[in-house]
């Protein structure tokens, strides 16, 4: 979380800094899990992610998957963090839902995603 903050918007942190974070609206909360959510994004596919198709750099030759070039993915689609978090981290919610702390079973609907 202490990234996510170091990162929000300037207004928004301007607005934590003058006053209790208890006092800030639900707004701040908000901005605050969307910028913990892109940055998990980002350490997921720079650490995991083998290449990506369809990403072209400014001379049109495919962009390579690195941290830079998903900042500026990300700066032009801001939305795509969302849905990425949501779908890198489905099976850990499965999971969670069903009580397990280990794998999925191969007897569960998990073990069908």
């Amino acid at each position: 979380m202490r990234l996510a903050r170091q990162t929000l918007p300037a207004e928004l942190a301007f607005a934590a800094e003058c006053s209790d974070e208890e006092d800030l609206g639900p707004e701040y909360e908000e901005a605050l899990r969307g910028q913990a959510a892109q940055h998990l994004v980002k350490l997921l596919l720079v650490r995991f992610g083998d290449g990506w198709t369809g990403v072209e750099g400014p001379d049109g030759a495919p962009a390579p998957l690195t941290a830079e070039t998903l900042d500026q993915f990300l700066e032009l689609f801001p939305g795509v963090a969302g849905t990425l978090h949501a779908s890198l981290l489905t099976p850990w919610v499965e999971v969670a839902r069903e009580g397990n702390v280990s794998a999925p079973s191969q007897d569960t609907a998990t073990a069908e995603a």
